[in-house]
């Protein structure tokens, strides 16, 4: 597991789950704002279930990685991630990751698009 050391040029986002079971989130150790600004979705930011605190986790981390316009764009990319992590478990993610995310979920995003065109292609 990536474990964020001071100096390092990339973003760790790390998430824990305290003594009390309470979800907090950190990049390089500060806490991450939940920016209910881009996207109010949920007021807290979660992972590992089916809830709207996942898709607020997902709009916070891209916005602070990436921009605002792109988390109001690509949250839904991170989404299903952060639903798939065990709810008692901490975790960390790099921005490396991040741009793997987006990288991955734009080819997939293009894909039934480009089929038809291919397809529409050929039936000329």
């Amino acid at each position: 597991m990536y474990k964020y050391k001071p100096g390092c040029i990339a973003k760790a986002y790390e998430g824990k789950l305290t003594i009390r079971n309470n979800h907090i989130v950190t990049i390089n150790g500060t806490p991450l704002d939940c920016r209910q600004d881009i996207v109010d979705i949920a007021s807290d930011l979660s992972w590992g279930y089916g809830g709207a605190g996942n898709s607020q986790l997902a709009v916070a981390i891209m916005a602070d990685a990436f921009s605002d316009e792109l988390a109001k764009k690509w949250f839904c990319a991170l989404e299903p991630i952060l639903k798939k992590f065990p709810q008692d478990k901490d975790w960390v993610m790099t921005e490396f990751d991040l741009q793997w995310i987006l990288y991955k979920f734009s080819i997939e995003e293009r894909k039934p698009d480009f089929i038809e065109k291919i397809n529409a292609f050929y039936k000329k």
